[in-house]
């Protein structure tokens, strides 16, 4: 059963938050009131040095992480936490490296054991047979990205090798903060909702604001997903009470607007 299935015609908000961005006891009490004020579902990404999707905003939160002692035992840490406080959908994004590093079969199965649902590899540039063997054994649902430019065959065929949701890029280049929405990430929506697929589409970066995410669900986007501007209140708010007031309030803000 793929849990990101209550994602389907939702107007769902999904945050993004770096494992351990500030730091592990911090991060746990962002993620938690992020959920309180009624996140459909989690993207977590695991702290890396070099996130090569990745704007600005959401490179210097991997570095907090990482300057915290943030590691991958860690990680599995926070996300056992995480799971025993919800039963919320969960999505991890990173990269193929640090999984290789732990091996992808024993990565897989500890994600999994800690309570992950699915995970994309944003560097992964599509199927992969010993990686999608290693995930089935698992029992992680996979999502794969969808850039702007992706030829029309080859997002349709992302799409239906995606288990737990296809992440519909917004824009080219890394993530970060913009206004509107392209044509482009239109034109995607019509193509892939035409299929009638049962597989949520969440369309990420650059998102924001209530009206790129009406725009997008007016098209066919089942969820979006917002990253940056959640990592930018983290940084710009250095006490921790203000810092969950404010996430609290912005996610709060956003579900009355999308509803």
């Amino acid at each position: 059963m793929n849990p990101f299935q209550v994602l389907k015609n939702s107007r769902g908000l999904i945050p993004f938050f770096v494992l351990g961005d500030p730091d592990f006891d911090n991060s746990l009490e962002v993620i938690c009131a992020a959920i309180d004020a009624g996140a459909d579902a989690l993207e977590l990404g695991l702290a890396f040095s070099d996130p090569i999707a990745d704007g600005p905003i959401i490179q210097r939160a991997s570095a907090r992480a990482l300057a915290s002692g943030m590691t991958f035992a860690r990680a599995l840490e926070l996300i056992a936490k995480i799971r025993s406080y919800s039963k919320i959908p969960m999505n991890l994004l990173t990269y193929a490296n640090p999984l290789y590093r732990h091996g992808f079969v024993q990565a897989f199965s500890a994600l999994k054991a800690a309570g992950m649902d699915g995970i994309l590899i944003a560097d992964l540039a599509g199927q992969d047979d010993a990686i999608a063997e290693a995930l089935a054994a698992s029992g992680l649902q996979q999502s794969f990205l969808v850039a702007p430019n992706t030829p029309d065959a080859r997002a349709l065929v992302l799409h239906q090798r995606s288990s737990a949701f296809t992440y519909l890029v917004n824009r080219l280049g890394t993530t970060g903060m913009s206004e509107g929405v392209p044509e482009l990430t239109l034109e995607h929506l019509k193509k892939l909702t035409a299929v009638n697929m049962n597989t949520p589409i969440a369309v990420g970066f650059g998102i924001h604001t209530a009206e790129q995410a009406h725009t997008l669900f007016d098209a066919g986007a089942d969820a979006i997903i917002v990253g940056s501007k959640l990592c930018q209140i983290i940084e710009d708010n250095p006490d921790q009470a203000q810092r969950v007031a404010a996430i609290k309030n912005y996610i709060q803000t956003m579900k009355r607007a999308l509803s």
